[in-house]
């Protein structure tokens, strides 16, 4: 996902159930580029080109087969 997310960039990212998030606080799961500036605006912009409203529909259509 990670690699995705930065578009070549170097990213950290990780994805777990919602049942998780008590567990993962802030602080308290690091990576290599988690919260680095640079890194963060490359995810930002790829997510504000990449998930506009079409792809998102397109993406809830097919999880729905």
């Amino acid at each position: 996902m990670a690699k995705g997310l930065g578009n070549g960039f170097p990213v950290g990212a990780m994805v777990g159930k919602a049942s998780l998030k008590e567990a993962f606080g802030p602080g308290s799961h690091g990576s290599t580029f988690g919260g680095n500036p640079l890194a963060m605006a490359a995810a930002a912009a790829v997510l504000e080109e990449a998930l506009s409203d079409s792809v998102l529909q397109s993406v809830k259509q097919r999880a729905n087969c």
